[in-house]
């Protein structure tokens, strides 16, 4: 299966241009997109999704328009919105049969894909005493219960605890092998070590469109370890883009991307995603 976006070109009212120019080819696995708030991120998505209508250019599945194909493209698609809407006096069984009959699929998989998202034994309380990380697992839940072969995620493990994120990235990448999941996100390690390939988008363009490897790799020499004087800090984060800080008592250990050594005692260490992140767009990952 390809999914093939074609000189894709977005403009909105009053002339503003949110996607420019967009070429890409997707196979089955994951992708991580990535970008500043207003890069585009969202609108790729929504097109992906047919839920926009690109200003020029198409995307084609299997050498078919996505527009032309309308519900048996809708039938393939699972997406989870980053603001999604629940019914708060439904329990997450109710809220999932409501889903079943809305996408007309098979009611016996709720159970399955429950126990998938960890709700199972929850699935009788109603949603408005969920905490928010399982209103989000229930989010991803909804979003697989067609058996989608597109499944588009934006922003799915905010509000999860660090061991719901290490549960969604296995989950994430066991459905991978038969599908083509494209996961938005500001938490970057989630997509470094399950993604197949990293799309960075920055106003719109396609800056980098690369296997995570390659994109790390790239980045070798640039990375260094360093230790600091408290009181200079705030005068090297003016000088350097600083991605972290270890503080002890007179000093500071600072991990710093930089195209050449900061100081003399700089030592070079691996890159991680993050460090790409903030070679490319100059600003830590936030929320959109």
């Amino acid at each position: 299966m390809n999914l093939t976006y074609s000189n894709i070109n977005k403009k909105y009212k009053g002339g503003k241009l949110a996607l420019s120019n967009v070429n890409l080819t997707l196979t089955n696995g994951v992708y991580g997109l990535l970008g500043p708030n207003g890069a585009g991120k969202s609108t790729l998505m929504n097109i992906t999704c047919g839920l926009l209508k690109p200003t020029s250019g198409s995307v084609k599945l299997d050498n078919k328009n996505i527009l032309s194909l309308g519900e048996t493209y809708r039938n393939l698609l699972g997406y989870l919105p980053q603001d999604f809407g629940y019914y708060p006096e439904l329990t997450a069984s109710e809220f999932m049969d409501y889903v079943v009959t809305i996408k007309d699929c098979l009611k016996s998989d709720v159970d399955e894909i429950l126990k998938l998202v960890g709700l199972y034994e929850e699935k009788t309380r109603k949603i408005k005493t969920f905490s928010g990380g399982m209103k989000q697992r229930l989010g991803i839940a909804q979003a697989l219960i067609n058996d989608p072969k597109i499944l588009v995620l934006d922003e799915p493990t905010a509000g999860l605890d660090p061991k719901e994120r290490v549960r969604f990235r296995k989950v994430i990448s066991d459905l991978a092998s038969n599908r083509i999941v494209i996961l938005s996100t500001h938490i970057v390690s989630d997509v470094e070590f399950i993604a197949k390939l990293i799309i960075l988008i920055e106003k719109g363009e396609i800056l980098k469109f690369k296997r995570t490897k390659d994109l790390l790799d790239s980045l070798q020499g640039k990375v260094w370890k360093c230790q600091l004087p408290l009181n200079k800090i705030e005068e090297i984060e003016q000088e350097f883009l600083i991605v972290n800080l270890q503080y002890d008592q007179k000093f500071a250990t600072a991990r710093i991307v930089s195209d050449t050594s900061p100081f003399p005692e700089s030592e070079v260490i691996y890159p991680s995603l993050e460090d790409v992140y903030l070679y490319y767009f100059k600003a830590l990952p936030g929320p959109n």
